[in-house]
């Protein structure tokens, strides 16, 4: 086996490990925030004892409540977000965020569009005004 295809396969390799080292990490993470949330739920719940008034629950804080929901919601929805990506990059193969975006543009049609905007007639007005502006900043 020659040199480079030996070089290319090692940073394949290499490259495909972090992959899956950042979808792993970011799972655990998911996993870890889910745990923390399903255990902030059930420590709210209300079980009164056997001889307790179960028409009357106990008093709680409104904003602790609240804070406690849209943390617990964030991290959740942000990690799952995140192994969603990771996911996403480690079977599409992509290894940094720029050919992420190139990849995710090309899959909508973004880069069909943009070709047609930079291909697009420029107006006279639009011209005088672009030339203003360099101008301006060239000062």
């Amino acid at each position: 086996m020659s040199e480079s295809i030996k070089l290319n396969r090692e940073e394949i390799t290499a490259r495909h490990r972090k992959q899956m080292l950042l979808f792993l990490g970011s799972s655990a993470v998911t996993l870890l925030t889910a745990r923390m949330t399903q255990r902030g739920i059930i420590s709210r719940r209300y079980t009164p004892s056997l001889f307790a008034a179960n028409h009357m629950p106990p008093t709680f804080n409104f904003v602790k409540e609240a804070v406690s929901a849209v943390s617990h919601a964030s991290i959740l929805a942000i990690s799952g977000f995140t192994t969603g990506i990771f996911a996403v990059a480690w079977v599409t193969d992509v290894k940094d965020l720029k050919e992420f975006a190139w990849m995710m543009k090309r899959a909508l049609g973004g880069d069909k569009r943009e070709e047609e905007q930079r291909n697009a007639e420029v107006s006279p007005e639009i011209k005088e005004i672009e030339e203003a502006l360099e101008s301006a900043f060239k000062k």
